[in-house]
């Protein structure tokens, strides 16, 4: 049987139209297997289906970013794992990351921003929320 890892976050940055403007896998199995950093811009015909993100749709060594949801009005406290939560009434972007390998592997690489990131929610699942949605 195949196996995937799919790993994803949610990254709020703090100005409202943030925008992903690079990034490298720089170490990890995925490099050795020719993994490398694509910004994608949906619609996206990268994944099986087109403009799907998880289960199996991608299964590459790459190391994957969009920009997902731009001027956001914060309705209540998000919960996130790295950085700050952000509070009711805060303006932000959201950008989605993901690494889908065909096969378990390891990637480490980055993503560049052009706003500065306030926070992480690595918990983020398929099919998208909007970020008010965490509880």
């Amino acid at each position: 049987m195949r196996s995937s890892l799919f790993i994803a976050a949610l990254l709020l940055s703090s100005a409202a139209e943030a925008l992903v403007v690079g990034g490298a896998v720089t170490g990890g199995g995925a490099l050795s297997a020719g993994g490398r950093f694509e910004a994608l811009l949906p619609p996206f015909d990268a994944s099986r289906p087109a403009n799907t993100v998880g289960a199996n749709t991608f299964e590459s060594p790459g190391l994957y970013a969009f920009d997902e949801d731009q001027n956001i009005r914060v309705d209540r406290e998000i919960a996130v794992d790295v950085g700050r939560s952000p509070m009711p009434g805060t303006i932000v972007a959201s950008h989605y990351v993901f690494f889908d390998p065909q096969w378990g592997m390891s990637q480490r690489g980055h993503v560049r921003f052009d706003a500065p990131i306030i926070g992480v929610d690595p918990d983020r699942v398929f099919p998208f929320e909007p970020p008010q949605a965490r509880v």
